[in-house]
């Protein structure tokens, strides 16, 4: 079990799926929300959490400020955690789901981010290490359409991969690595041309 590390749903215990997801560490959501905040990134922001496992990144969002978040998985697990994670936070808030700032979707990260458009200000990508190399260009070039030049993707990747963004549309911003684990921050290329 996690917890939300800071803001208005600090220290709130959080459901993790028992088996498929790989929950990002305390250390790690600490290091990227201390970075986060302070580039004013969290403040207001509409967020999108893809392979949200326990939805972890995207209600540190919201416990920071964050005005909506969007959460998105696959595994019947995860989006049972997720669904009561954020009835927990709602609880916190004093409203009731339906009346709390999230969604949760269950579908394929891939197919639901080529479904269609939507405006984010923060894009959390945490992939399944060994799909990470396939999903994360694809996913990438869809998030390009969703943000503005003040828009973040942050991407955790294993550290043995290189994520280039080479024709997504995005560049990388900033990177660190925290042991096996690294957080890439892409934002739009305005130089490339490619976004409409």
């Amino acid at each position: 079990m996690g917890r939300i590390i800071a803001g208005d749903f600090k220290a709130l215990d959080l459901q993790v799926p028992d088996s498929g997801t790989r929950p990002t560490s305390g250390k790690v959501r600490e290091a990227i929300f201390s970075f986060l905040e302070s580039v004013n990134a969290i403040s207001d922001a509409c967020v999108i959490d893809l392979f949200a496992g326990s939805g972890a990144l995207g209600l540190e969002a919201l416990s920071r400020g964050a005005a909506e978040a969007v959460f998105v998985d696959n595994a019947a697990p995860a989006v049972r955690a997720i669904s009561a994670n954020v009835a927990a936070a709602a609880a916190r808030a004093g409203v009731t789901p339906t009346d709390f700032p999230a969604e949760v979707v269950r579908s394929d990260a891939c197919v639901w981010a080529q479904s269609g458009y939507r405006h984010a200000d923060l894009v959390f990508l945490d992939p399944p290490y060994a799909a990470a190399p396939e999903y994360i260009p694809q996913i990438m070039l869809a998030a390009s359409r969703w943000i503005d030049e003040a828009g973040l993707v942050v991407v955790e990747h294993p550290v043995s991969l290189t994520v280039f963004s080479g024709g997504t549309g995005l560049r990388r911003y900033r990177y660190r690595d925290y042991g096996d684990t690294a957080v890439s921050y892409f934002e739009l290329d305005l130089a490339s041309g490619s976004i409409a």
